[in-house]
């Protein structure tokens, strides 16, 4: 049964901002790491693959995982015989605990997932020792970023709850950033929902 990011897949990166926004995380990740030609790397919760795409310029290959079909479709449209990329309809909860990765990034994704750290758990033991595991998302808010045509798992994450389970997986803290903000406008009144960047090395 198609969900609701199947439907929207086709026309995901019609949205402007997304694409500025995605194109800002890209920028900030690159700018903080010493990324290598070498590098495999993996995008979870990928959506269209709009993050993902943005460092095939830089490291060798990129995993797309995601949930949903219609999304893993997009991204497969946009990969060529060199893209050195492969799309994949996945589960975080069941994948083999032998995948590894030098980079791994995830753009507001996590707040889809419920049990959430025990994803990123899974996300630091598959980061490559010397691997850079990069999370971003939203800020902790009060559910009105999603409003009600959208069910999601967390309103957000209170950052330094993230940090400190990050510190607990035995990672060392590279950065705290806060990239991008959203705006909208609800109930006629603009409201800023801003962004967090966490990395990671492993």
């Amino acid at each position: 049964m198609k969900n609701q990011f199947d439907v929207e897949a086709a026309h995901w990166d019609k949205q402007q901002y997304r694409l500025r926004r995605t194109k800002r995380f890209a920028e900030a990740i690159k700018d903080s790491l010493p990324l290598k030609k070498n590098f495999k790397g993996l995008d979870f919760g990928c959506g269209t693959g709009l993050l993902g795409f943005n460092f095939l310029d830089t490291i060798n290959h990129m995993t797309f995982w995601d949930s949903s079909e219609g999304m893993i479709e997009q991204v497969n449209n946009k990969i060529t015989d060199n893209s050195r990329a492969i799309g994949q309809i996945c589960d975080i909860f069941t994948v083999s605990p032998a995948e590894r990765f030098d980079l791994i990034v995830t753009l507001q994704a996590l707040h889809h997932v419920p049990d959430a750290y025990g994803a990123v758990k899974i996300l630091s033991e598959m980061t490559m020792p010397g691997g850079y595991l990069c999370l971003a998302d939203l800020v902790e808010e009060d559910g009105s970023f999603h409003g009600e045509h959208l069910e999601t798992a967390h309103n957000g994450f209170n950052v330094a709850d993230l940090e400190s389970h990050l510190n607990g997986l035995g990672l060392e803290k590279v950065s705290t950033t806060y990239p991008f903000i959203n705006e909208k406008v609800i109930d006629g009144e603009k409201k800023q929902f801003p962004l967090f960047l966490l990395i990671y090395k492993k």
